[in-house]
């Protein structure tokens, strides 16, 4: 048990020590590789503000749906925070001077169409509710040195999330129908399942009453640049809402949802559905069906050992990307998030749980 608590903890360091130097391998490109802002589009002066000539495929102008035509008439930096400032585009050089150069790679810029005539607001005020703000994010130029440096550390990256989904549907398959097909005889299983439900929705509602009190205190996300559009109060939920999660549980095609790592909720409930089946079942074929699903449960698990020892390079190359790619902005808001999701996992795990 020790010498498995050691490799656990050797493990846990080794993770560390790779994500320090991801860091320290990003913050070294950021300080000798040139990059200047990029947001993958070229605008001339306009009536109004600055038109869109030209927009690059698969850049951050396309991704937030700009296209070529648009008139721009101002452009917002630092949105929600103290520091907001509202910068009127009527020419080329006040975005490529004015704005991108009080901005870093990683952070979000709000782009704002031209008015209405007639608007009763001044083309530089800004007004969240009224005005519909374009989020792009300030990126890099793919073809600068620091674009390319990154590009084997992207791959590899993305070579490791692949990995990591690639697991998940077999995994949740697996041991949930060999976990139910193992429980035995339905009196067995309906006497566990009333027990663990019971659990389950105690130890729930004691995790949201956690973590409401603690967002209520610490607000996370206040100031936070998300990207995101915004949306109007929507009033109450509309009860059809729950009935779509509802029906979206019960795949229509089985093998459709095992091809979705979206379709979570399709997947669990149809290998709960097939490990009650199996107990259902006569001899030989419960046997048969229960070994070869904890077989094969068995197999993933090997497997996920073997994906997750590259878990340490995996980290390093993301860190790599994420830092030298955005530099730390995107982390000042996410600091004070993954302290309250800490605290909260703390006392869950320490208080709640036990």
């Amino acid at each position: 048990m020790s010498g498995a608590k050691d490799r656990s903890s050797g493990g846990h360091f080794k993770v560390l020590l790779w994500m320090l130097l991801g860091v320290l391998v990003g913050l070294w490109m950021q300080w000798k590789l040139a990059a200047p802002p990029y947001l993958g589009m070229e605008v001339q002066a306009a009536q109004g503000g600055v038109r869109v000539t030209r927009v690059v495929q698969g850049g951050p102008a396309e991704r937030a749906g700009l296209v070529v035509g648009d008139v721009l008439r101002a452009a917002v930096v630092d949105r929600g925070n103290a520091s907001q400032r509202v910068i009127p585009l009527r020419a080329p050089g006040d975005l490529e001077i004015g704005v991108l150069a009080q901005t870093e790679q990683g952070e979000v810029l709000w782009l704002l169409p031209e008015r209405e005539a007639g608007h009763p607001l001044a083309p530089e005020v800004f007004e969240p509710k009224q005005d519909r703000a374009v989020p792009i994010p300030v990126s890099l130029a793919s073809n600068s040195p620091r674009a390319r440096a990154i590009a084997p550390f992207s791959f590899a990256a993305g070579l490791f999330i692949a990995l990591l989904k690639m697991l998940i549907v077999p995994v949740v398959l697996s041991s949930i129908v060999a976990g139910i097909a193992g429980v035995g005889a339905m009196a067995d299983l309906s006497r566990l399942g009333g027990k663990t439900f019971v659990y389950y929705i105690g130890t729930s509602l004691l995790a949201i009453f956690v973590g409401q009190i603690l967002v209520n205190l610490i607000r996370p996300g206040a100031g936070a640049q998300l990207g995101l559009a915004y949306e109007p109060f929507a009033g109450e939920t509309d009860t059809t809402q729950y009935l779509d999660v509802l029906q979206r549980m019960v795949p229509s095609n089985v093998f459709t949802a095992l091809s979705d790592n979206g379709a979570m909720l399709a997947i669990i409930f149809f290998a709960l559905l097939l490990g009650l089946s199996i107990t259902r079942c006569e001899e030989p074929h419960r046997t048969r069906m229960h070994e070869f699903f904890d077989g094969f449960n068995a197999v993933m698990m090997k497997m996920a050992a073997g994906v997750l020892a590259l878990l340490p390079y995996g980290v390093f190359a993301l860190m790599v990307k994420v830092v030298a790619g955005t530099g730390f902005a995107p982390f000042r808001s996410l600091l004070l998030y993954m302290f309250t999701v800490t605290l909260a996992l703390l006392i869950h795990g320490g208080i709640t749980l036990p």
